[in-house]
């Protein structure tokens, strides 16, 4: 299961309305699970609005769902540029990681930069993904008791619940 993470960043004023229906397409476009349309609306957004926030996280998301991962990561990166100080980038970038196999990877460019955001919990949540699918069962648990403690014990139960990296603590996380 993928978190996506909802952007709440305005289409930028100088973005034509040709530009704002695209990026709006694109979205529709990814709602309803078709990658390919959407990719082909943000390839229409003119070229000073492609590295705009929104446009960044719609092609990331699409560069997901077709399992792109190499390219995500690539992304990823440009959004921590583009977006300092939120998890965004951080979270794409160890979620394209990790999908593409490289967990332990993920789970190092996590901790590198969470102590710049003590109070996400998503971040925590992933890092349980990350140590139940390395074989770290304890230090799974103490990351989603952070999570849990960060944020809304159901909802990130729930999402839990739908998560197969965590199968391993599955039981623990229930009994929280």
């Amino acid at each position: 299961m993928t978190v996506h993470l909802h952007i709440e960043v305005a289409t930028p004023e100088s973005a034509t309305e040709a530009d704002r229906f695209n990026l709006m397409a694109a979205e529709g476009w990814l709602e309803l699970g078709n990658w390919r349309e959407a990719l082909a609306e943000l390839d229409q957004v003119a070229p000073e609005h492609q590295m705009t926030p929104v446009a960044l996280a719609l092609r990331y998301q699409c560069l997901a769902a077709a399992e792109k991962w190499e390219e995500a990561i690539a992304l990823a990166r440009g959004v921590q540029k583009v977006l300092p100080g939120t998890i965004v980038g951080i979270y794409y970038l160890a979620q394209a990681l990790h999908n593409s196999g490289r967990t332990l990877e993920a789970y190092a460019a996590i901790r590198r930069v969470l102590d710049e955001f003590p109070g996400e919990w998503l971040l925590r949540f992933a890092l349980a993904r990350y140590c139940c699918r390395l074989c770290r069962k304890a230090e799974a648990l103490c990351w989603i008791e952070e999570a849990i403690e960060m944020g809304d014990k159901d909802d990130i139960q729930q999402l839990a619940r739908g998560e197969r990296d965590l199968d391993p603590i599955r039981r623990e996380i229930e009994k929280m």
